[in-house]
């Protein structure tokens, strides 16, 4: 990992070369590891600034929402849970079409939490990704919104950030181990948050079915998640699904850091403490995303970050959303395929062009796109209608009966979605090997009863080959008593 760096004359965040940077272990720091660099300061009037990774600050955020909410969207909504201790505010972001917030409409729910440790900011970089994504104009993202509600909090210790703080909050809690045993006074945020996942969770017309906590790592590299283990199989095949599917999404994601636990230590984080606390139908997750940078497939170079990266990442996590809420169901296939067609422009009528007799010596009929439709029909639209006017030579110069000047093909329309029903819901079928073993297979397709009469049928009407032996010695053997009893 190295540092970055900017100055007066370089706005612009860049990271220094690693043949600059020094990380080992230092007896004189109680052989903890150092990491020095050197850089030599080439403009004297010039600020320079150092930082560990790309800042996000408390007044960019706050400028970011702003901004959403200059534009007027009729499905993003900005409101304040919360006053810090120092009185900024907690926002939280609602994403969905309106009619879902209608009251007894049934909501499925996705709530995702950034920036709960001051100084991981490319937490923030993905929460700002996956909000812009959100309220684009693409496909997936209004099929998204059309089913689903998103609750986003893009900075839950706004005091800490302001501070420069890296994990603690202005009073020096770890609010990341402050889930169960969170005030108002001390815990604002957390207090308002847990409330509204409680409510969430009682409600029987609202159904939660993700808690995401995104966080940055310092050690490893790409992104990854932290989950929970469950001693239902079922519950924990359901829980691993969205890691797969982000994988195939996102090429920056590492599987082989993905870690599941239960470690008593973790009990006050975000997915310890709701994974417990709420339905066992909720996903309960920490997303890491590393500080420095990740390694491509089949690739062991490694890819430093940068702010672009961050943001594509957090666009993953929306399109991972999409491919779970797709294969479950309730995305239907068919309105996603129409969603996913973008429509062709209208194309303006073209003025008819005089028609040309062909010479006599060409030899292959022309194609005049110009030519005029006929009477009564409309100019060309998006329907792909196309006029092909195919000239040929005079009958007279040719001795061919004479062509048809013009003929109409109509292309047809772009692929249209096929209206798929739902998958149904998986059954489990036990077998019980016993009676696999006792011949159940025979008794289930009617082999077993048919045996013993063939078995029968072949023994009266065949020999087998070791008794023809038998009785063929024996005629032998009495054939040569009966010759030494004559002599």
């Amino acid at each position: 990992m190295t540092p970055i760096i900017k100055s007066t004359s370089r706005p612009k965040w860049q990271r220094m070369p690693g043949t600059h940077v020094y990380y080992y272990r230092s007896p004189e720091h109680q052989n903890h590891y150092v990491l020095s660099f050197a850089f030599g300061f080439d403009r004297e009037e010039d600020v320079y600034q150092f930082a560990l990774c790309f800042p996000y600050s408390y007044s960019r955020c706050q400028a970011h929402a702003d901004a959403l909410e200059r534009r007027h969207l009729t499905f993003m909504w900005r409101k304040q849970i919360a006053t810090s201790l120092q009185q900024r505010r907690i926002d939280m972001i609602t994403i969905t079409h309106p009619h879902n917030l209608r009251p007894q409409s049934r909501q499925r729910v996705v709530c995702i939490f950034s920036r709960i440790h001051p100084g991981e900011s490319p937490a923030s970089f993905a929460c700002q990704g996956l909000i812009d994504f959100l309220v684009s104009s693409h496909p997936i993202s209004s099929a998204l919104r059309e089913h689903i509600v998103f609750h986003i909090v893009p900075m839950l210790n706004p005091d800490g950030v302001f501070l420069g703080n890296q994990r603690s909050s202005v009073m020096g809690f770890d609010l990341n181990r402050s889930w169960n045993k969170c005030s108002p006074f001390a815990q604002p945020a957390l207090h308002a948050l847990l409330k509204m996942l409680q409510d969430f969770d009682k409600d029987e017309s609202i159904d939660l079915d993700f808690v995401m906590d995104m966080h940055a790592h310092s050690s490893l590299l790409g992104a990854f998640i932290y989950g929970n283990t469950y001693d239902d199989v079922y519950r924990h095949e359901r829980h691993v699904v969205f890691q797969k599917l982000l994988a195939q999404n996102a090429e920056d994601f590492s599987l082989a850091n993905t870690m599941y636990n239960r470690d008593p230590s973790k009990q006050g984080s975000t997915r310890r403490h709701f994974c417990s606390t709420l339905k066992e139908s909720v996903n309960c997750y920490t997303l890491e995303v590393s500080l420095y940078g990740f390694q491509r497939p089949n690739e062991t170079a490694i890819t430093p970050y940068t702010e672009d990266a961050y943001f594509r990442l957090g666009r993953n996590v929306a399109r991972t959303f999409y491919d779970y809420y797709r294969n479950v169901g309730v995305i239907p296939c068919g309105e996603t395929v129409a969603a996913e067609v973008f429509p062709m422009p209208v194309v303006p009528p073209v003025a008819a062009a005089p028609r040309k007799p062909a010479s006599v010596g060409s030899s292959a009929p022309s194609c005049n796109p110009d030519s005029q439709l006929q009477q009564g029909e409309e100019g060309r639209t998006s329907s792909h209608v196309l006029q092909l006017a195919v000239e040929s030579r005079p009958a007279e110069a040719a001795g061919l009966p004479q062509r048809p000047l013009g003929r109409r093909v109509a292309c047809p329309d772009g692929p249209q979605g096929v209206l798929a029903a739902p998958q149904p819901p998986p059954s489990l079928t036990i077998i019980d090997f016993n009676e696999l073993t006792r011949g159940g297979l025979d008794v289930a397709t009617g082999r077993r009863a048919a045996r013993p009469r063939d078995r029968a049928a072949r023994r009266s009407t065949s020999v087998s080959p070791h008794r023809r032996f038998a009785c063929r010695n024996r005629s032998s053997s009495q054939h040569a008593f009966s010759r030494k009893k004559l002599a």
